[in-house]
C-alpha cells in the first residue's frame, strides 16, 4: 500500500533508466544496481486512498492478492542484520 508522496519503495524496485545509461555510457559496472532490480511483475502496490488503518490497506489489493500467499511489509520496520 501507498499513498501520496509515498512513492520510495516502488522508486527502489524501479529501473534507475537514467542512471543506468549514464553508467553505461561511462563504462561503469551495473553490478552495484543488481540487487535491487527485480523481474517483471514481480512487485506490486496498491494506492490506498484514505487513512483507514493496516486491515483497511490490506482489504484495498484483496482483487490482487485472491487466495495466492501474500506479504505485508512495513518499510519503516524492515531491518537488515
Amino acid at each position: 500500500m501507498t499513498g501520496r508522496g509515498k512513492s520510495a519503495l516502488e522508486d527502489y524496485f524501479d529501473m534507475a533508466f537514467e542512471l543506468e545509461t549514464t553508467m553505461r555510457e561511462r563504462g561503469k559496472s551495473l553490478d552495484a544496481l543488481r540487487p535491487s532490480s527485480t523481474g517483471f511483475g514481480e512487485v506490486v502496490s496498491v494506492r490506498q486512498q484514505q487513512p483507514l488503518g493496516l486491515g483497511h490497506a490490506i482489504w484495498c489489493a484483496r482483487d490482487i492478492v485472491g487466495d495466492e500467499p501474500f506479504a505485508v511489509l512495513l518499510p519503516d520496520e524492515l531491518m537488515h542484520g
